[in-house]
């Protein structure tokens, strides 16, 4: 799942004109989304961008993506994540 909600996050990008904006996946998560409540009920959101391929996530994995680019560009950096963010806590 989290490879396929960077592939929603890049389409939209081109969608819109702005896929320069880099695109980092995250670490795996869990089949389960908030309490007892479980992905399936998501599942429609990720047909949208099946199979697009025009723009792809950078390859460094998403944490070392956003502390380099923290670190390299200090107040410049506005970060916008998607689903569970374990990333963030790494």
């Amino acid at each position: 799942m989290t490879d396929q909600r960077a592939q929603i996050a890049c389409k939209m990008l081109y969608e819109t004109g702005r896929e320069e904006i880099p695109v980092a996946v995250g670490r795996p998560t869990p089949h389960v989304v908030g309490k007892d409540r479980e992905v399936g009920i998501y599942q429609n959101q990720f047909h949208w961008a099946e199979g697009f391929d025009k723009v792809k996530p950078v390859s460094t994995p998403a944490v070392e993506f956003i502390y380099q680019s923290l670190n390299d560009h200090p107040g410049e950096i506005v970060l916008i994540t998607t689903g569970p963010v374990p990333n963030m806590a790494d």
